[in-house]
């Protein structure tokens, strides 16, 4: 009888705990899984890729509160960056270890590297972080995708819009006299979709030379930048993007 009694209080004890579990994974928020499209060309889930990719996204970039991209893109692993001197200087990124010219930079699908010179690398020194949706990092060798001179791949994409209108204005300042103002508007219905970003930057910079206040470095920086993006769905299959 105490056998008897012992097994069913196991049995029920079992059930209770299966019932817990079914409550618990009733109460799990669902997960969306993390899309790329930079190392395929084509929309595909981060998990199904053998290569190195990491993405940043927008809320990410606005946290960072950096003044320049270069700086959101040196926190990533196997990326390093050199600059000549202060903002505006010229500035090389690094993929792991290869050579600045090797770093392909694509803004909206765009290539921002000179076409018409060879080993010369993105003028990323005027690269601003504002007005950015999206950022996606392919490291290594990416030559069957983007050619043989292609050691990583940079690819941002502007703020990505929703149906409705958009505008925000943000404003920051800093030591040295750094200060930014950005304005960003944007629209998007079923037919077209607009974004357009300005943003204006500059900083007196710094004196190395604490002790001579006659020769003062002359590092300042001015930046005004402006960015945009223009797109129609012709059908429900093909979409025109400027």
């Amino acid at each position: 009888m105490q056998a008897s009694i012992l097994r069913i209080l196991t049995l029920r004890f079992h059930v209770l705990i299966a019932f817990s579990g079914y409550m618990q994974a009733q109460d799990t928020p669902a997960f969306f899984e993390e899309i790329v499209v930079t190392p395929n060309l084509v929309p595909i889930t981060l998990r199904r890729i053998g290569n190195s990719v990491s993405v940043i996204s927008e809320a990410e970039i606005e946290a960072y509160g950096n003044l320049s991209l270069v700086e959101v893109l040196r926190q990533l692993p196997s990326i390093a960056s050199s600059n000549n001197g202060g903002s505006g200087k010229t500035t090389t990124l690094r993929i792991r270890g290869e050579e600045g010219f090797r770093t392909l930079i694509l803004f909206d699908g765009i290539r921002l590297s000179d076409p018409s010179s060879t080993q010369i690398g993105t003028p990323l020194e005027h690269l601003l972080s504002d007005g950015i949706g999206r950022i996606e990092v392919l490291r290594g060798p990416q030559g069957l995708a983007y050619g043989a001179d292609a050691g990583g791949v940079v690819n941002i994409s502007s703020h990505s819009l929703e149906q409705g209108f958009f505008a925000n204005l943000d404003a920051r300042s800093g030591a040295y006299g750094t200060q930014k103002v950005t304005g960003n508007i944007g629209n998007a219905n079923e037919i077209f979709d607009y974004f357009l970003s300005l943003t204006d930057a500059e900083t007196d910079g710094y004196n190395t030379s604490q002790a001579d206040t006659v020769l003062r470095d002359n590092d300042g920086y001015v930046n005004t930048s402006v960015h945009g993006r223009l797109g129609v769905n012709l059908s429900e299959n093909m979409r025109l993007d400027v």
